[in-house]
């Protein structure tokens, strides 16, 4: 968007963005595509961060698991939103 042009609508960067989204812009836009990387994110990214914390707090797997699932819930809900109702 900081290429000269762009942002009055004119410009070889505002053909190419319009091009772009007319190609590919409702590819991949539904909730369950939001919602399974809203899920990757919450198993790949939160579960290590959670499940090392309660190591350091000797905490059980069952507290791992609980807080883990809540938040790889949260983010799936999060991605489902956010994929389908963006633009």
């Amino acid at each position: 968007m900081g290429e000269p042009g762009f942002t009055e609508g004119t410009g070889e960067a505002f053909t190419y963005f319009q091009n772009f989204l007319a190609t590919y812009g409702d590819r991949f836009r539904t909730f369950g595509h939001g919602a399974l990387h809203g899920a990757m994110v919450g198993l790949l990214i939160g579960l290590p961060i959670i499940g090392t914390n309660a190591m350091f707090k000797r905490k059980t797997l069952k507290y791992v698991l609980i807080n883990a699932g809540y938040w790889t819930v949260t983010l799936a809900l999060i991605g489902g939103v956010l994929c389908q109702s963006v633009f």
